[in-house]
């Protein structure tokens, strides 16, 4: 009588991939005529090394400047950039296997006279830190 051995071989797979989380920008506005801030925030919880915060001139057609931020970071701000310039900003998030799908783009134009934010920070007795939120708009003609 013949036997005969019959091996079990066991594979695993393992699926690598880029993060499928979309950021998304909630905020935006100039903080000179020459710069600009831009908020955050990405559903999930999906584990990502940072985010790449992508932004280029509506006008110029031309390629993206990118800046690389940690996971921990949810805003960025942008200075020194040509007056009277349209924007595109877009955010996207990363991790060692590349770049997720970027959020949707916002535009901002820089403009003297765009909106600014102003904060005031107080120092208070009981070492309490007061502060100020001033947002005024030429449109409003606050300013």
């Amino acid at each position: 009588m013949d036997t005969m051995n019959i091996g079990i071989y066991h594979t695993e797979i393992h699926f690598v991939t880029v993060p499928n989380q979309t950021p998304n920008i909630t905020k935006i506005y100039l903080t000179s005529a020459s710069s600009f801030k831009v908020f955050w925030v990405t559903p999930g919880d999906e584990t990502i090394d940072g985010y790449r915060v992508a932004y280029r001139s509506l006008e110029g057609g031309g390629g993206w400047s990118t800046l690389a931020v940690d996971k921990q970071t949810s805003s960025i701000h942008l200075k020194k950039l040509p007056e009277g310039t349209v924007y595109v900003v877009r955010v996207l998030a990363f991790n060692s296997h590349g770049n997720g799908i970027p959020g949707e783009a916002k535009e901002i134009k820089m403009d003297e006279g765009g909106s600014f934010m102003v904060i005031l920070r107080i120092m208070v007795k009981m070492r309490l830190l007061l502060i100020i939120n001033v947002l005024c708009c030429k449109s409003f003609g606050m300013y």
